[in-house]
């Protein structure tokens, strides 16, 4: 018994035993502390999250892309910044950058800032190490004060929703970096449009007194307890072109559903529409987002996909009321094409639809706004009118139901009937393979009983 229980203590006292890093929560990027501009920009929505990582290589790491303002120009001389959707307008209606700086010389400095669950011995230490590309078993300690301790947090055991925030010019304005240029053309003032990648290494240690001058090897390293992988996808480029062009905007009720088509761009991560109260004015026939805010423009739409041709809804509109709509490809640095020709189109009411005779059955059947009314437009929408059959039913279904639409909106019992259809349509599309698998089952109990009572 005594020697189980030394081997016992023996095997949970092993150094780093149960050592653990994962991320808490989605991690968003900051521009700095000028009071001038929204300071948070805006959700980092990781790919490929490693979570928990303990090993010893990068091949487990979380993706995060890092739009980095150029003040150089573009071929149009025309800052990167007016691409991006997170620039917006000053008190004067001047568009205004919002994007991270390197190096700022006023020295308002932009970082990520990621919230980390640590599981690790007392006492402990957090630091972020750059990983060498040339050689990726060595690390270089980041260190932004350049004396010590170089370590970002000091661990008295387990610790939840840590937050930790990482200065980019910690990276990219590190001496014992500067061989490697790891920010080369991404900084202040440069005048060229590039891209970055580097992988940051956050792991936990009992060692307080690693130091950036040597550089650390991740293999077999004992002083190491547990670390995740950050991959810092880091871009000024921009890519203007290919512009999607709108072919139609068709009305609905307190909606437009805008076609639209185009080539798409590379490392494309959705659509875009902006909308316009008024029509466009000053801008030009395809303005980049920076002129869309100084129209009067605003984004109304996102997370549409990734389709060069396709339809974007915007819902929510006053019905009765022209509005006018563009739309843009962005990627994943949140930088836009140019936008679209401008569309028009006025959505109308279920009264105005019925008064014109051009009804849906259903809007008839429930007479206000209804998720059963929500679930078979976007059914419509996205599925009827993206097939050559499904465009011609629904045209004969404009076609006819303004005849009985009426009728059923002044009849109590017909709309009963149409709401119970509706919602047997909906629990059937929505669930049949729920249904299927309920139906399958039930022959599976009657298979057996039949079989059990002809055993007999």
């Amino acid at each position: 018994m005594k020697i189980f229980f030394l081997f016992f203590i023996l095997f949970f006292s092993i150094k780093g035993w149960g050592a653990s890093i994962s991320i808490q929560t989605d991690s968003k990027i900051y521009c700095g502390n000028d009071p001038n501009r929204p300071n948070e920009i805006y959700f980092v929505k990781p790919e490929d999250p490693s979570r928990t990582s303990t090993e010893t290589t990068s091949n487990a790491l979380t993706k995060v892309y890092v739009p980095i303002f150029n003040s150089g120009s573009y071929s149009t001389d025309t800052s990167n910044a007016d691409f991006s959707i997170f620039t917006y307008l000053d008190a004067t209606s001047k568009p205004v950058n919002s994007l991270p700086i390197i190096g700022d010389p006023s020295g308002d400095k932009s970082y990520v800032r990621h919230y980390f669950d640590i599981s690790t011995p007392n006492p402990s230490y957090l630091y972020a190490g750059w990983i060498n590309p040339q050689n990726n078993g060595q690390v270089y300690i980041l260190s932004s004060s350049g004396v010590s301790p170089y370590y970002i947090s000091s661990l008295s055991g387990n610790v939840s929703n840590l937050m930790v925030n990482f200065y980019f010019n910690n990276l990219c304005e590190d001496r014992y970096l500067a061989e490697f240029n790891p920010c080369l053309n991404l900084k202040f003032n440069s005048t060229t449009v590039n891209q970055k990648t580097n992988t940051v290494y956050f792991f936990t240690s009992q060692d307080p007194d690693l130091t950036p001058s040597t550089p650390i090897t991740l293999k077999d390293n004992e002083d190491i307890l547990a670390g995740i992988y950050f991959e810092y996808i880091m871009s000024n480029v921009v890519s203007p072109d290919p512009i999607p062009s709108i072919t139609t905007v068709a009305k609905g009720d307190g909606r437009v559903n805008i076609k639209y088509t185009g080539k798409g761009i590379q490392q494309m991560k959705d659509v875009i529409a902006v909308k316009y109260e008024g029509p466009p004015g000053a801008t030009p026939t395809n303005p980049n987002y920076a002129e869309v805010l100084m129209d009067g423009g605003s984004i109304a739409s996102y997370d549409n996909g990734t389709n060069p041709s396709g339809s974007v809804i915007l819902k929510g509109l006053q019905n009765n009321t022209e509005i006018w709509s563009r739309v843009a490809y962005i990627d994943f640095w949140g930088f836009a094409t140019y936008f679209s020709n401008d569309a028009s189109q006025i959505p109308e009411s279920i009264q105005t639809f019925l008064q014109e005779k051009e009804c849906y059955l259903l809007s008839a059947g429930f007479q206000k706004e209804h998720f059963i009314l929500e679930y078979f437009r976007d059914f419509r929408d996205k599925f009827l009118l993206e097939r050559a059959w499904g465009r011609t039913f629904v045209q004969w279904y404009y076609d006819t139901a303004p005849y009985y639409a009426k009728n059923i909106y002044n009849n109590d019992l017909l709309r009963f009937v149409i709401r119970s259809s509706a919602y047997l349509a909906y629990f059937i599309m929505r669930y049949h393979l729920y249904l299927l698998f309920v139906l399958f089952i039930s022959f599976c109990f009657y298979f057996l009983k039949r079989t059990a009572i002809f055993g007999k």
